[in-house]
């Protein structure tokens, strides 16, 4: 397992949304980790890169991923095949502004 440069975790346990950056991968850009909604009585995850490397924005993208999760009460749906994206929750553009 490599070295993670930055890791951050955002929200209690059960809604955990996790972002890190790993040296050499994916140009060092900022990845979210959080549960897969397609599997929702597994623990399994899925990745996304951010496509940038500001943390602070990041941050706040989870923050505001975490308030959406807790509200509906279903993980968001982030990734789906080909890298096409799914519904993003309401306000996350303004978030990561």
């Amino acid at each position: 397992m490599a070295k993670r440069i930055w890791s951050h975790s955002e929200g209690p346990y059960g809604y955990r949304v996790r972002l890190f950056q790993t040296p050499g991968f994916s140009a060092e850009n900022i990845q979210v980790e959080i549960r897969d909604a397609r599997r929702p009585g597994e623990w399994r995850y899925r990745t996304l890169s951010l496509r940038h490397q500001d943390r602070e924005r990041a941050i706040r993208f989870a923050k505001v991923m975490v308030r959406w999760w807790r509200r509906t009460g279903k993980p968001p749906r982030i990734v789906w095949r080909k890298q096409i994206r799914g519904p993003q929750p309401k306000g996350w553009m303004i978030a990561a502004a």
